[in-house]
């Protein structure tokens, strides 16, 4: 049967379902045609209607053929929906296919035209060449992109760092300039400006400028190693040296009110905001200083000493701190800013210095003391914390610790009784009184822990959980820790007269080092005799332990601050108290026995007279050439402190002009010494300590 003698609706219905193929009028399935050859109609359709009657099923086939043509479209559809779901090119890719072959052989059926599926193969084909072709060519377009964006961000990158560096040297608009401004019209050098600045001493200025200067330098900070950013970092820390400098010397004539320096105080006030800029460590130390220049006259009169030290005069005390306080408030106080909390800081340290002083005071009095006296003194020093704590709105530390006023009521009866007085030694009867306490209170504190087992296994099961002596337990704990107390205080007092003569000590007339100093032999003899009394009268060897540990502690703190009194060490004194400490420390080692010396005993023996002997080694070392110096500093002391090498500084009794120097080579050095660190040992030494027979600070804290 001829294509041309066929209905056009029977042609079209054919050429809508040439994907499915029907073996028989019964509409079995039959194998698409292959695309690899080519595809005549024909025979197929003879195949479907071999003869005139097989005609009569036409309706038939149509409907099978559309079914089919369905059912291809559905699928079509749901293989569009997982493509959209899993983005998989090569479903695409096939979909697309499948679309554009149905696509094409509808078009061949519906418009009459017998196209092979070789051509359509070749279009397709032709199609993906073109679509590879464009995709390489937007590749290389886009690679092209990213290079000049790359380009683009290292010339940005480039600019910004050049106008910044030409913001540091030259910019006559720094106060107003921000990176990534027009700096074309900047015509003086900046650094040259901030050191014009700082020599006219115009502060308030030298603060905007050099707070800027920091800030655009912070960007070059991992550029040091660039000789010319390297040169221009160790300028401004020479400037910044020298303003250190400038200020230091105008606060002290300030504060000490020297005429032959008319300082105003809108002048500090101005400094205070260099000051700023310079750093905190920097602020802290000139806040020291002021607050130690300001209670040396508080020190002078009250020595504990004198009359005005006494109990009796506490008052008085408190009545001269209130008189400076005013007075800082109406006339100094006023230059400094309301964050550096300076009359806090005046407090605070007031504070430090007359709790230790009355510590001392409440311990040594001993039985002398009436409860009268202590109530008094007691209400007094209430009065003064309510009064500060008001005035700051917030609580201040107690001046008198409760602990000492509670022994000291125990031991002070209605009436003064007679104790030594002006004796040093040491009293052998308190001594071995604390022993037995410690012997006895341990007793009681077994017992009592034994008595509760007694009582819990005897008691009804419903009462043993109320059987409980922890409160009498503690007290005899406490008790015990007062015993040792009294142990150390009298440690204490058998070591001052050594202590006083190390701290009298003139280093600078010593000529030569001339072996162990006679203070040396002397702390050992009675630190020795104190030990050996105390060892025999102890029982249980814990305690002992304990004392010795406190003891090390006690006599390494006494004889750093010895040394800090000492002052000027010079290099011939600091190799002389080297020998001294070796001496001491070979005491302290074998001080405990082999029985009773633990690791943590040598262990804390070991830290800290290795610090010590660290600080020592430094103060040795020549300041010339001042590199040497300062790299043998960073090497025993391991840190970058401004305030800790100034310490050094003064312990050596380096003169002033040559101490700025060095303070400048300083920050030079340790500013591309990434590795150190801020803070150290020396950052807790005292370099106002109190004097011998004062248990001060944190040290006494060890001991209770």
């Amino acid at each position: 049967m001829l294509n041309d003698e066929l209905p056009p609706e029977v042609i079209l219905a054919i050429q809508r379902a040439l994907e499915a193929h029907v073996g028989d009028v019964q509409g079995d399935s039959f194998d698409p045609p292959s695309l690899d050859t080519p595809f005549t109609p024909i025979p197929v359709l003879n195949d479907l209607f071999p003869d005139e009657q097989s005609l009569a099923h036409l309706d038939f086939v149509t409907a099978q053929l559309a079914d089919t043509q369905q059912k291809l479209q559905a699928e079509i559809d749901s293989l569009q929906h997982e493509l959209r779901q899993s983005q998989d090119p090569e479903k695409m890719q096939l979909i697309q296919e499948m679309i554009s072959v149905n696509a094409r052989y509808s078009s061949l059926i519906s418009t009459d035209k017998n196209y092979s599926s070789q051509d359509l193969l070749g279009q397709m084909s032709l199609i993906r060449e073109k679509a590879t072709e464009s995709e390489a060519v937007v590749r290389n377009i886009t690679k092209d992109i990213q290079v000049l964006d790359t380009a683009k961000k290292n010339l940005i990158l480039s600019m910004t760092t050049l106008k910044r560096l030409q913001m540091l040297g030259v910019c006559s608009c720094v106060n107003t300039c921000v990176v990534g401004s027009n700096a074309n019209h900047c015509e003086v050098n900046a650094l040259s400006q901030l050191e014009d600045l700082v020599k006219e001493k115009k502060y308030n200025e030298v603060s905007d400028t050099l707070a800027v200067v920091k800030q655009i330098f912070t960007t070059f900070k991992t550029y040091t190693g660039v000789p010319r950013i390297s040169q221009v970092w160790k300028r401004i820390q020479e400037i910044q040296g020298e303003l250190r400098s400038l200020i230091e010397a105008d606060f002290d004539a300030f504060i000490l009110q020297d005429t032959s320096k008319a300082i105003k105080p809108t002048q500090i006030s101005d400094a205070c905001l260099a000051v700023d800029v310079l750093g905190a460590d920097f602020r802290a130390h000139l806040v020291d200083r002021y607050v130690a220049l300001e209670l040396k006259e508080y020190r002078r009169i009250f020595r504990s000493t004198d009359e005005a030290g006494q109990l009796d005069n506490l008052s008085r005390r408190f009545a001269w701190f209130r008189r400076m306080l005013q007075t800082h408030e109406i006339e100094q106080g006023r230059v400094f800013p309301v964050e550096w909390k300076v009359g806090w800081c005046l407090l605070a340290k007031f504070v430090d210095i007359t709790r230790d002083d009355l510590s001392m005071l409440l311990v040594k009095a001993g039985t002398s003391l009436t409860v009268k006296v202590l109530l008094e003194n007691l209400q007094i020093t209430t009065e003064f914390e309510n009064s500060m704590a008001k005035k700051w709105a917030t609580s201040v530390s107690f001046l008198l610790r409760e602990d000492v006023l509670i022994a000291s009521l125990k031991r002070a009866p209605s009436q003064p009784q007679s104790r030594r007085s002006g004796d040093t030694r040491y009293d052998v009867h308190e001594l071995k009184h604390a022993c037995k306490l410690i012997n006895t209170a341990d007793y009681c504190l077994s017992t009592a822990s034994e008595l509760e087992d007694k009582i819990r296994e005897k008691i009804n099961e419903e009462f043993k959980e109320r059987v409980s002596f922890q409160a009498e337990r503690d007290m005899f704990v406490s008790v015990v820790s007062a015993a040792i107390v009294i142990q150390l205080r009298e440690l204490e007092t058998a070591c001052d007269a050594a202590f006083s003569s190390m701290a009298r000590t003139t280093w600078t007339a010593s000529g030569q080092v001339t072996g162990q100093s006679p203070y040396a032999g002397d702390l050992v003899s009675a630190v020795e005799q104190v030990m050996e009394t105390v060892k025999p009268l102890v029982e249980q060897k814990k305690y002992l332990r304990n004392l010795f540990d406190k003891a090390c502690s006690l006599i390494l703190a006494k004889f750093t601050n010895a040394i800090v009194k000492s002052r000027p060490l010079k290099e011939i004194g600091a190799e002389q108290l080297l020998i001294d400490l070796q001496h001491v420390k070979s005491y302290l080692t074998k001080m405990p026995g082999e029985s009773l010396v633990t690791t943590s005993y040598t262990r804390g023996l070991t830290k800290s007279t290795t610090r010590l002997e660290a600080l020592l080694k430094v103060i040795v070392t020549p300041v010339d050439p001042p590199e040497g110096f300062i790299l043998n500093y960073t090497l025993l002391i391991g840190d970058a402190s401004f305030s800790n090498f100034q310490k050094i500084l003064d312990l050596k009794g380096t003169p002033k002009g040559q101490q700025n120097a060095l303070l400048d080579n300083f920050l030079t050095i340790t500013s591309t010494k990434t590795d150190l660190d801020s803070t150290s040992f020396l950052s807790s030494l005292d370099m106002e300590p109190p004097g011998p027979g004062q248990l001060g600070g944190s040290l006494r804290q060890q001991a209770l």
